[in-house]
C-alpha cells in the first residue's frame, strides 16, 4: 500500500512540475515592419537579438513572392537581416 502511495505522490509531483513549467515559458516579441510603398525604394535592417539561427533553419515567406523585395541575412549567425528592393 505504501508503495502505491509513494508512486502516486511521485506522479503527482512530476505532473505538477510539468504543468507549472508551461507558465514560465518565454514570450516572443513581435516586431512590426513598416509598410513598403509601390515604386519607392525600401530598406530596413533588423536584428533579432538572442535568436540566432543556422542557414538551413532560416526561412522567409514573402507574399506575394514576386514583390520586388529581397531578404538577406548579413552575418554568419543569421540574426541581422536586410530587407530591400523596390516593390
Amino acid at each position: 500500500m505504501e508503495l502505491i502511495l509513494s508512486m502516486i505522490r511521485k506522479v503527482f509531483i512530476f505532473s505538477a512540475v510539468i504543468a507549472l513549467s508551461g507558465c514560465f515559458a518565454g514570450k516572443h516579441k513581435v516586431q512590426v515592419l513598416p509598410d513598403a510603398e509601390l515604386n519607392k525604394p525600401y530598406f530596413i535592417e533588423f536584428n533579432v537579438a538572442n535568436q540566432a539561427t543556422y542557414p538551413n533553419h532560416f526561412r522567409v515567406k514573402m507574399d506575394p513572392p514576386n514583390s520586388g523585395l529581397t531578404v538577406k541575412p548579413i552575418d554568419k549567425w543569421y540574426d541581422t537581416v536586410h530587407i530591400s528592393g523596390t516593390p
